[in-house]
């Protein structure tokens, strides 16, 4: 019983952190919005299954300045967010947000926010027009996908993540 409460309290978080994410724009963030008018994206997600949990990555742009917000959690109870990553993590956060600009032509207006079904990814991106989001099959399933190289950029960001997780660790 007790596993079970513990599950429902990790995915209750996880449910909570991604609606913040989801939620975002320019004046949670803190960024003038003068900087992302016309669309710009500001803030990118990729979503996917690990196991039998559901797993985000949330970067986006932060607050005045070159800042990247990077967040990792997954319904299971594993969460990373954090400010003192290292300057390869926010370098790749950045690519992985201006990369999804490039591909912001591709998705479609979205108030709908349901997660990847298996074997797939979804990516939603934060405007100041609203979000935008696309499902794509994962490279997991050696199939090319027209995103392919959004979601390497996103991996990434979750390869540097790991890097700082497991430095923390030893």
């Amino acid at each position: 019983m007790a596993d079970q409460a513990s599950a429902d309290s990790d995915r209750g978080l996880y449910e909570e952190l991604r609606a913040m994410a989801l939620r975002a724009n320019t004046a949670t963030l803190q960024l003038d919005p003068r900087a992302f008018r016309g669309g710009k994206v500001f803030g990118a997600l990729m979503e996917f299954n690990v196991d039998d949990a559901a797993a985000t990555l949330f970067c986006a742009f932060e607050g005045p300045g070159d800042y990247e917000h990077i967040a990792l959690y997954t319904s299971a109870g594993f969460g990373i967010i954090g400010e003192n990553f290292s300057p390869e993590a926010r370098r790749a956060a950045h690519a992985f947000v201006v990369l999804a600009d490039a591909f912001a032509n591709e998705m479609s207006p979205t108030d709908q926010f349901p997660g990847p079904r298996d074997n797939r990814v979804c990516f939603y991106l934060l405007t100041a027009k609203g979000v935008l989001t696309v499902e794509a099959q994962s490279l997991e399933t050696n199939s090319l996908s027209d995103f392919g190289p959004l979601e390497l950029a996103a991996h990434a960001v979750i390869e540097e993540i790991s890097k700082v997780v497991s430095d923390d660790k030893n």
